[in-house]
């Protein structure tokens, strides 16, 4: 089960992507560790198994910009089940590289806020079946606290559970307005942004509000391999849409290039 976040701001994602554009530009950041100029960088060679793979070139920024890792054999397994413990590994990572500051505004701010620091160990157990001495332990419990994420009304967490699709969307969503709510940027209302998917299977869905105001951030919502109308979501996310996924979603907080329509 994942977390339903309220929505912090009255505004349709889609606007937040054409106001971080354009304060990313006025405030000449550097973003995921790169400027706005800089090329998009090509699939990295540490991972040997993505040549050909649709999402191959948002693999390969999120391996660049260690949001996502491959596996100690040098492959990323790109159609294999996203796990919930590398779900929440890569909204983490994610979330280091959100520009935090705004600068060259015509109008004063507050000092910049702080992320949260992120631990590197944990000394209790976050969850009953996540011991403290797991590679993710403290990842989870730091998304637990922050109310990105939790676990289910068992009190479990089960790590290596596959995320469904709309599951992925809806964490995504949660640390989308995280960071909004983080940083306390306003006045986006002027802006006008993509028009959001009508996808011909989420109508009755749980998630469909947030599949759908996912679908015009960046296109974070898409439909199943890029083709037709479905979204599919139930159906395991498998880990080169999930990358795809993140890279969108972080190139709204930060990044003024567009993903592929």
């Amino acid at each position: 089960m994942v977390n339903q976040v309220t929505p912090i701001v009255n505004l349709q994602p889609s606007k937040l992507v054409k106001f971080l554009l354009l304060t990313t530009l006025l405030a000449s950041l550097t973003t995921l560790g790169a400027s706005a100029q800089t090329p998009t960088p090509t699939p990295t060679p540490s991972v040997t198994d993505i040549k050909g793979d649709r999402y191959a070139t948002e693999i390969g920024q999120a391996v660049t910009y260690k949001i996502m890792s491959g596996f100690e054999d040098n492959t990323f397994r790109p159609q294999a089940s996203l796990t919930r413990e590398q779900m929440v590994s890569m909204v983490v990572e994610s979330l280091k590289q959100a520009p935090l500051k705004k600068d060259n505004l015509p109008f004063d701010e507050p000092p910049p806020p702080k992320l949260p620091t992120i631990p590197t160990q944990v000394t209790q157990n976050p969850f009953p079946d996540v011991d403290k001495t797991r590679w993710s332990a403290a990842k989870i419990k730091y998304v637990r606290d922050l109310g990105i994420f939790r676990g289910y009304a068992d009190g479990k967490f089960r790590p290596t559970q596959a995320v469904t699709r709309a599951e992925l969307v809806v964490v995504l969503d949660a640390a989308y307005r995280y960071i909004v709510e983080l940083r306390g940027w306003n006045g986006r209302d002027q802006f006008e942004g993509d028009k959001p998917i009508d996808f011909s299977d989420t109508q009755k869905h749980w998630a469909r509000d947030t599949i759908r105001n996912m679908s015009a951030a960046c296109r974070a919502a898409s439909p199943l391999n890029e083709t037709g109308t479905a979204f599919a979501p139930n159906r395991a996310a498998q880990r080169n849409y999930a990358a795809a996924a993140i890279v969108r979603t972080a190139q709204c907080w930060s990044i003024p290039m567009r993903p592929p329509s």
